[in-house]
């Protein structure tokens, strides 16, 4: 386990993976969604109010956002085994790299909003 012993934040992680579908990979690349939309950066990360909470949470379990965005193959990996469809959609190049794109740019900002913590 990456985080703790009794595992609950990597349970929530595979439950996550295991609900994305190869319709899912196509319609976030075909419409262009964004893995951090906007209004969810300014809920959890602009709001005075919110932001020192978020920012705690990160820093907790920091080594399970690491190890899949910090590590995007880990995230394609991930993606293609809960689902023999999903790793079919992610042999396509422009998918898998706009996959890539969007798990690099959140992790970047997810860094940045924690700073040296």
């Amino acid at each position: 386990m990456l985080i703790n012993r009794d595992g609950y934040a990597e349970n929530l992680v595979e439950a996550g993976f295991r609900s994305i579908t190869s319709d899912a990979i196509r319609m976030w690349v075909e419409e262009g969604v964004k893995l951090l939309p906007d209004g969810v950066k300014k809920l959890y990360f602009e709001n005075p109010l919110v932001a020192p909470i978020t920012r705690r949470v990160l820093i907790r379990h920091w080594r399970l956002v690491d190890h899949y965005l910090g590590h995007p193959e880990e995230t394609l990996k991930k993606i293609s085994s809960v689902n023999p469809q999903n790793a079919e959609v992610l042999r396509d190049r422009d998918v898998s790299e706009y996959v890539v794109k969007e798990v690099n740019d959140t992790y970047n900002y997810l860094k940045q909003f924690i700073g040296d913590s």
